[in-house]
């Protein structure tokens, strides 16, 4: 009865604000760290990336942390709504925030990773609401205008556009019409900073990117890659355990889950093919990761799940003093 009341602790909301408070403690012990690199010199196809947008690195540091609230308040929202785990527990949100901890690079400031998890996760929410819609085109638009308006300081964003195209056929919504409602929304930002003049056409470039290995010393750069690479583990590994559960899942739920698995896996793809920029889809890896290993350990019905939650912890907490010890 004891594990079952731990296990229950820590899926509740209490046992995910406990999660939350570490990292933001966590946050605030990087920021005092001095030798912690801050990510300084990418630009998006138009305006200036997240990263440059906040100097006072204080400020910079509380917008990020409530963006990260924002984005685990978001998970719980779709959850909520849509029950695509199948469960009332929220467990997910308190990974995400001690996956998003262990990776101080990205944490402790304002940057396009924490605004790509955050337009995906919107655009996710407004996706699930078209399912079987008879009339989609309106989301559809918004989806990709948000997409493309996002990719103009932030060009990672682009390379989700095909996904969410996928997503609109698992939605069962795909036709004619809604390609178009696509085609517009991509185009609509743009049309709208150039048509007006708000940016001159010249002004366009190709991003410069800064390899964030190159400001890393090698321990640095191995913790990172390190992190990454069991996040990426723990996510495959918890999708192959899920994948027979959600065959047995009704339309909707399969629907929805077969989307939360195609940006599972596409992420990690998406990370290798672009892997100078690989930090750019750190936050996207840990919302989803979050998502797979909370399905697993939920659907599982296990009294004893409490110790793999906790080796889990203990494993991001080592790996966040290993990165700020450095």
């Amino acid at each position: 009865m004891k594990e079952l009341q731990i296990t229950r602790f820590l899926y509740s909301r209490y046992g995910v604000a406990i999660m939350a408070l570490i990292a933001v403690i966590g946050a605030w012990c990087s920021i005092a760290v001095d030798d912690l690199n801050y990510i300084t010199s990418n630009t998006g196809l138009v305006f200036s990336s997240p990263n440059l947008w906040i100097q006072q690195k204080f400020v910079s540091l509380g917008v990020n942390v409530a963006l990260c609230l924002g984005i685990a308040w978001l998970m719980v929202l779709a959850n909520k709504w849509y029950n695509m785990l199948r469960s009332p527990a929220i467990l997910f949100a308190g990974l995400f925030m001690i996956f998003e901890a262990a990776t101080p690079e990205i944490f402790m400031q304002m940057n396009s990773a924490t605004l790509i998890a955050a337009v995906v996760m919107v655009c996710t929410l407004i996706l699930f609401s078209c399912f079987e819609n008879p009339r989609p085109s309106y989301n559809v638009y918004l989806i990709f205008m948000l997409l493309s308006l996002g990719s103009l300081a932030m060009f990672s964003l682009l390379l989700y556009i095909p996904f969410f195209l996928i997503g609109c056929a698992q939605m069962r919504i795909f036709n004619l019409k809604t390609l178009i409602a696509a085609v517009f929304g991509m185009v609509t930002p743009a049309w709208i900073v150039f048509g007006l003049g708000i940016v001159p056409l010249d002004s366009v470039e190709m991003p410069h990117l800064s390899n964030i290995f190159t400001s890393m010393d090698l321990d640095e750069a191995l913790v990172l890659l390190v992190t990454v690479g069991i996040t990426v583990t723990l996510s495959v590994l918890a999708w192959v355990f899920n994948f027979m559960k959600l065959l047995s899942y009704n339309a909707y739920t399969r629907s929805m889950n077969g989307f939360i698995s195609l940006i599972t896996l596409a992420t990690p793809i998406l990370m290798a093919v672009n892997y100078s920029n690989l930090i750019a889809y750190v936050a996207t890896l840990n919302c989803f990761a979050a998502y797979q290993i909370s399905h697993y350990l939920t659907a599982s019905k296990s009294e004893r799940n409490y110790i793999v939650v906790i080796v889990i912890l203990l494993i991001y907490i080592s790996l966040y003093l290993c990165r700020i010890a450095i």
